[in-house]
């Protein structure tokens, strides 16, 4: 069931930058694009562990434990990139 509060606050997440982004007037279809693209590998890595068949094994709870550590430190990283990004500006 906190799955569906991960996706529910990603969801949250993405709209509330969407309209933020509009009323500022920097909305792109680009960064729209990156937090679609970073949704489905958030879903992937959180669902790799049911996927190959570990739920019956004595290692799931490390493997689904590694996977919800690494989607957390993804969020994290994509947060704080989405912070950086600023429309018209080139990072090098």
């Amino acid at each position: 069931m906190i799955w569906l509060f991960f996706i529910g606050l990603q969801v949250f997440i993405l709209t509330s930058g969407i309209r933020q982004r509009e009323h500022d007037g920097t909305w792109s279809w680009s960064m729209f694009a990156f937090a679609m693209g970073f949704m489905v590998v958030e879903l992937l890595i959180l669902l790799l562990p049911l996927r190959f068949g570990m739920v019956g094994s004595r290692n799931f709870a490390v493997a689904w434990t590694a996977a919800w550590i690494v989607a957390a430190l993804n969020f994290i990283w994509f947060l704080a990139v989405c912070r950086r990004c600023k429309p018209g500006r080139r990072s090098g």
